[in-house]
């Protein structure tokens, strides 16, 4: 296999079409893949920036939108930050890329792709989409509304409905893209039809656009202490809002047993994962856990969970390294724990619903209650 970039598009419609980066095999089985200037691989390298986009990371964004640039990737970088700008930020902003993707044409026109230059244009671009309020409603539109209703007509569609009764349908609602993958493919073992939705669970929109995905009766489960990775108190209210007559809710929550801040090798194991992938090991320190008790709510308790580094470290990602001293502290995570006072308060007193049923784990670590409006 050559290692030298190919001219013929036919074989890979999907690149830039005004210049391509080196390539390079991956083995003799595999087809050849495009590299950036500096080494790193096209398709990582565009999906590292607009998920910087999505976080604010202006420096990390600008980085490798100047490095697909600089690889001679310039028409694509212009075609990626307009659709961020349409699909991930909120308000007119669109029409302001736009305007810089013109300027940087009329400083390159009648330009050589190879000499293309105005890259303080795209670092503009960046700057504003990384500042922008982040809103994917436009992205629920077209997914949630128009893709799930392709090709229906009306009419037969109610007398479908009608003929074929009350239907079960399953709609996973989560932020994880694998965990998302992994209901449905459950879902499908056991012939259920399913519609996964990729959401963020935290914002009230995607959770009122997730329960309007189905008419009432529903089942709406929230498990596995989901809860407790939020503002309880908020996330309730939520779930209460996008509930009907008629719906159940199944909802569960880690019950405080006064442990301590004890940490099982299973939780230090997940809570360690980000910084096993920057290449950490659990022997270079120690996972901790601290306990603050939640002023709003007796019973209710904020638990942190950070690394505290037993020697001197070095983190290396996206070709940067980054010191940590002994002793320093690396945040984890937060989730909440609750008293069974406190978790039923924050069903019945806090969000007005009713708890037909309590259902603790066999190992008294869990609470499940059944609730109705």
């Amino acid at each position: 296999m050559p290692s030298s970039p190919t001219r013929d598009r036919s074989k890979h419609p999907s690149t830039p079409s005004f210049l391509f980066g080196p390539t390079c095999p991956a083995n003799e089985h595999q087809d050849m893949r495009f590299l950036t200037k500096r080494g790193y691989e096209f398709g990582e390298v565009s999906s590292a920036m607009q998920k910087a986009i999505r976080r604010g990371d202006t420096r990390l964004a600008g980085y490798w939108a100047l490095e697909l640039w600089a690889s001679g990737y310039g028409n694509y970088v212009w075609k990626r930050l307009l659709t961020v700008s349409a699909e991930d930020c909120w308000g007119i902003l669109t029409q302001e890329v736009k305007a810089l993707h013109d300027g940087y044409a009329l400083v390159n026109a009648n330009v050589p792709a190879k000499q293309a230059k105005g890259r303080i244009f795209i670092s503009k671009a960046v700057i504003l989409l990384c500042a922008a309020k982040k809103n994917r409603d436009a992205d629920h539109l077209q997914n949630f509304v128009y893709d799930q209703c392709a090709g229906l007509d009306a009419d037969k569609l109610a007398a479908d409905l009608q003929k074929a009764g009350r239907e079960v349908r399953y709609f996973p609602v989560d932020a994880s893209q694998t965990l998302l993958e992994t209901a449905c493919a459950g879902a499908e073992d056991d012939d259920c039809e399913a519609t996964g939705i990729k959401a963020d669970i935290s914002s009230p929109m995607h959770m009122l656009l997730a329960a309007d995905a189905a008419e009432a009766p529903r089942l709406l489960i929230m498990s596995g202490n989901t809860l407790g990775g939020f503002d309880p108190l908020d996330q309730v209210k939520h779930l209460a809002d996008a509930m009907h007559a008629g719906d159940i809710l199944i909802i569960d929550a880690q019950i405080d047993n006064g442990e301590g801040n004890s940490v099982t090798p299973a939780q230090a194991r997940f809570s360690f994962s980000p910084l096993a992938s920057v290449g950490l090991c659990m022997d270079d320190g120690e996972i901790r856990s601290e306990r603050k008790p939640d002023a709003r709510k007796e019973g209710m308790t904020l638990l942190a969970t950070r690394f505290h580094a037993g020697r001197d470290l070095t983190m290396s990602y996206a070709g940067r390294s980054v010191s940590i001293v002994r002793g320093e502290r690396v945040f984890l995570n937060l989730r909440y724990l609750f008293t069974e006072e406190a978790f039923l308060w924050i069903l019945t007193g806090h969000a007005e619903l009713r708890v037909v049923a309590k259902l603790p784990s066999t190992d008294g670590r869990f609470l499940t209650a059944v609730c109705i409006k």
